[in-house]
């Protein structure tokens, strides 16, 4: 996959999720305060982020034998070996004062188990009836947290064998993060090198 297709196929998603996460601003300020409050908004959000992130997941892992329906489990034996800093990897969001470490309990033995707000997610997709709290505004930021450092890898692997990337691709309004060194910055449609 080149870089137009995955800002396409990819980030392009991420940026609509990110858009209406930012719209529920209106209605729900993002502090720690509200991290419980759920809704059906919510609930939808955090369903179709992890249905993005299972995409990604399986992009990450396309080197690698994976079973016809690979789980949770086969994507934490393959990337947490392959992204050894993945656990350190920090999303700062802007609006909110801490910053988000989805995957810094995640292990392979207990891979659902210890990736919470997955582990949440498939409780409220399997039963939302019982589970309708668990599609919350803290799940929904981790996961778009979660997405938002995935994609950063996909687009630094993309960086690291493109001299130099193809059509400008919109940052993130709501996330960043000092872990994943980019080399390309985009300001509207110019291209800027982050390296010396």
């Amino acid at each position: 996959m080149d870089w137009d297709e995955f800002v396409k196929n990819y980030w392009s998603y991420y940026l609509n999720f990110e858009q209406d996460v930012l719209n529920t601003s209106r209605y729900v300020t993002f502090s720690e305060d509200n991290y419980s409050t759920y809704s059906v908004e919510y609930g939808k959000l955090l369903n179709s982020i992890c249905a993005e992130i299972d995409n990604v997941f399986k992009y990450l892992c396309r080197d690698f034998d994976l079973a016809k329906r690979p789980s949770i489990k086969s994507y934490a034996e393959i990337l947490i070996p392959k992204y050894p800093k993945l656990k350190e990897y920090k999303a700062k969001a802007t609006l909110i004062k801490e910053p988000f470490q989805p995957f810094r309990d995640w292990d392979a033995q207990k891979a659902s188990q210890t990736l919470v707000w997955w582990d949440e997610h498939a409780a409220f997709k399997h039963n939302r009836s019982v589970n309708e709290k668990k599609g919350n505004l803290r799940n929904v930021l981790l996961s778009l947290s979660a997405l938002f450092l995935l994609e950063t890898i996909c687009l630094k692997e993309l960086e690291d064998i493109l001299v130099e990337p193809g059509e400008p691709r919109e940052e993130s309004k709501l996330f960043s993060t000092r872990d994943i060194n980019l080399k390309w910055v985009f300001y509207g449609r110019l291209l800027l090198s982050t390296e010396q």
